[in-house]
């Protein structure tokens, strides 16, 4: 018996303290580790860490993959569901790109993570080559909008 509750709080111990790393790894701010661009390919992928957990974003021919460190949240969106793509204000010279989407007929935004302004100008390039992303908002806080690309 005393071997059941020892395995069992353990288990319970375990399943807290990966709910409670996730709770943190979540509220630090991701931050650039590398932009891999590829004009000819029509792709653009960066990476992103925060110290405790990787992710990425991919933006391809036909949409925008999210990735992430934890199986099964990783998803995707087509370009005729991102409504707007923006860079902002962010840490550390960087700037923050945020995405938003439809999401059954709301909109969702997702803080993506802190880039580099070369990253951004390629992001920018890309989807304004690609014309199933030309409908997309580009929103650059200190810099030009998708009028002025045009």
């Amino acid at each position: 018996m005393n071997i059941k509750k020892r395995i069992l709080k353990l288990g319970i111990f375990l399943v807290l303290s990966f709910a409670g790393l996730m709770v943190v790894a979540n509220t630090l701010s991701y931050k650039q580790t590398s932009c891999k661009y590829r004009p000819e390919s029509k792709y653009i992928w960066i990476k992103f860490d925060n110290g405790v957990q990787e992710k990425g974003v991919r933006f391809v021919s036909d949409g925008v993959i999210f990735d992430s460190s934890i199986i099964g949240r990783t998803y995707a969106k087509d370009y005729p569901d991102i409504t707007r793509v923006a860079y902002g204000k962010g840490k550390g010279g960087l700037g923050l790109l945020t995405v938003e989407f439809m999401e059954g007929g709301q909109l969702e935004r997702e803080k993506v993570g802190n880039i580099d302004e070369q990253c951004w100008k390629n992001l920018k390039t890309l989807l304004a080559a690609n014309p199933l992303s030309r409908k997309i908002e580009i929103f650059d806080e200190g810099g030009a909008s998708r009028q002025s690309l045009n």
